[in-house]
């Protein structure tokens, strides 16, 4: 996912920081400044 503009989210949640969190699409969020931000608030 890293390669097509995607970093993995490993906190919170929905997203803590095991081996599934990689697997599910919902912990990813897109690498550039809006992705950022939106990150804070979900």
């Amino acid at each position: 996912m890293a390669a097509k503009g995607f970093a993995l989210r490993e906190t919170g949640k929905r997203c803590p920081d095991n081996v599934a969190t990689a697997t599910n699409p919902g912990c990813y969020y897109r690498d550039n400044f809006l992705g950022r931000v939106s990150t804070t608030f979900w």
